[in-house]
């Protein structure tokens, strides 16, 4: 007769197998699926076997602590809703319920939204397996071992204050680095803290995101070293995705450009399928720049003008008008370097310097900028030289839409000709572009702030397409009656421009308002 086995000795041969083993320890969870409760491993994809199955031994050596973990740097990438964040959580779950060492494991998000959701993960796990309470306690901003002092998670977000000096993470998770980044500066804090500790892992885990970003080089970086980094991906949606869910997300993105970022893991440049990369990188014919000017073209000049935190970019542009092409000719970014109260500002009387000397190289037919954010008052200098200035409102829908639908046409048409610098910059720009729909028939051309600006040389020069294709589509080349002239006011800035100003733009105006006739 078989001897029946003890009450509760099942359980003690499962918990046993929890602590062993992390895959043990996946599989007899339950989760939160797409439809209801259930066991994991009744539902695990195989993209998600691949990546338990290759973090086990390193996750193994992370907890036990006795050697060097085998690979120590992991980029995760997959579409949207492939369970990112619930896959991280059961690892980090794992090695603090089961942790035989003080160990930190700190993760980092791109802002407090994303950094909430992971916590989400791990709260809505513990909820269908009330047992892991047994384990660890979560708290405000993490989870903490019960049994293992100095065992812990600590998640944050690039936005909070602190964080990135001093800790020494075990494991350090950087989760979404394409999202919007306010610091990025915190993830390469985090990566140096990183490199200082010897048997120390990191994770990457983001979407696709925009080719020229800080991310992308990061990406290429994991690529170009296969020997350090081990890439798991998944460029397809997840199979829990149903078609009629995708047709959705299709359709209300009529340029393409998130939906194949999101749902088919794209790194794409920011104007998505309104131009392909091909279309951009056909652009690129030009060895460098025109330094004289050529038979059969016009020159028109423009220049974005950052104050406090942005760049500035300057640009000088060529129109033929026999061969229907506009090409750039020259350009400049300038970084704020200048240091005023403390503050980083760009130099102003270099962004005018270069005007003059565009003008003076290309005989510039007219000059055009933005007059907020201090073009104003950089454009009355100019006129005091004689340039002649036009306006070009970024605040105005209408001429917002004309920008973007003339940087597309010249684009698509092959009519756009550009060369680039070694950093790449001209194509950086075109990368962070992004188009979008203000209904019913307007659109609105941005692009994201990161460490070389808001794509300010960009969008000089796509500030300047659509005076490029007035000179083209009309014989005759000067402006039109509604257009917005500046250069037949040489007076002073009124009290209403003057208070229009960026705060610091105002500032340095006031400044040097009593000698600026001289200056």
């Amino acid at each position: 007769m078989t001897e029946e086995l003890p009450l509760g000795f099942a359980e003690e041969i499962l918990k046993k197998k929890r602590e062993v083993s992390f895959l043990s320890f996946v599989k007899q969870l339950t989760i939160d699926s797409q439809y209801g409760p259930k066991l994991f491993i009744e539902c695990m994809a195989d993209f998600q076997k691949e990546a338990f199955e290759t973090l086990a031994p390193t996750y193994h050596a992370i907890r036990d602590g006795d050697q060097k973990p085998p690979i120590r740097k992991f980029w995760i990438e997959r579409t949207k809703k492939s369970s990112k964040d619930a896959d991280l959580a059961m690892g980090v779950v794992w090695l603090i319920a089961f942790a035989k060492r003080p160990l930190l494991i700190q993760v980092v998000a791109a802002n407090k939204q994303q950094s909430g959701i992971l916590l989400d993960r791990i709260t809505a796990l513990v909820h269908f397996n009330p047992w892991i309470n047994e384990y660890i306690e979560i708290i405000r901003y993490g989870i903490r071992s019960r049994s293992v002092a100095g065992a812990e998670c600590r998640i944050e977000a690039t936005d909070d204050r602190g964080g990135a000096h001093g800790y020494t993470p075990s494991l350090l998770i950087l989760n979404e680095l394409t999202h919007n980044v306010s610091k990025w500066k915190a993830f390469e804090d985090h990566m140096h803290n990183f490199r200082g500790m010897a048997w120390g892992t990191v994770i990457i885990s983001t979407n696709a995101g925009i080719e020229g970003t800080e991310a992308h080089n990061w990406k290429l970086h994991a690529i170009t070293n296969p020997e350090e980094w081990c890439l798991l991906e998944l460029n397809e949606p997840a199979p829990w995705i149903s078609e009629e869910n995708l047709k959705e997300a299709r359709a209300m993105d009529p340029y393409g450009k998130e939906f194949a970022r999101l749902w088919k893991g794209k790194w794409i440049t920011k104007v998505g399928e309104a131009t392909t990369q091909e279309e951009i990188d056909a652009c690129f014919t030009e060895a460098g720049p025109t330094l004289y000017t050529e038979d059969n073209w016009l020159y028109v000049g423009a220049f974005d003008l950052g104050v406090s935190q942005d760049h500035a970019g300057v640009v000088a542009v060529g129109v033929n008008r026999q061969n229907y092409e506009v090409k750039l000719v020259d350009f400049a970014a300038i970084v704020p370097d200048l240091d005023v109260n403390g503050k980083h500002e760009v130099d102003i009387s270099a962004v005018e310097r270069l005007c003059l000397e565009y003008a003076e190289r290309y005989n510039v037919y007219y000059f055009t900028y933005d007059p907020h954010a201090g073009g104003s008052f950089l454009a009355q200098r100019l006129r005091k030289h004689g340039l002649p200035m036009v306006e070009t409102c970024f605040n105005s829908t209408k001429v917002q839409t004309e920008m973007a639908q003339t940087f597309i046409k010249l684009v698509k048409d092959g009519r756009l000709k550009c060369f680039d610098n070694e950093e790449n910059r001209i194509k950086k720009d075109f990368s962070k572009f992004e188009i979008d729909v203000i209904p019913p028939r307007n659109y609105r051309l941005k692009a994201a702030r990161d460490s070389q600006g808001h794509a300010d040389v960009g969008f000089a020069l796509v500030m300047s397409l659509p005076w490029c294709l007035r000179i083209m589509e009309t014989h005759n080349i000067g402006l039109r009656p509604e257009d917005s002239v500046a250069w037949d006011s040489v007076g002073d800035l009124t009290q209403e421009e003057i208070m229009n100003m960026h705060p610091e733009m105002r500032e340095i105006y006031n400044l040097y308002a009593n000698d600026y006739d001289t200056w």
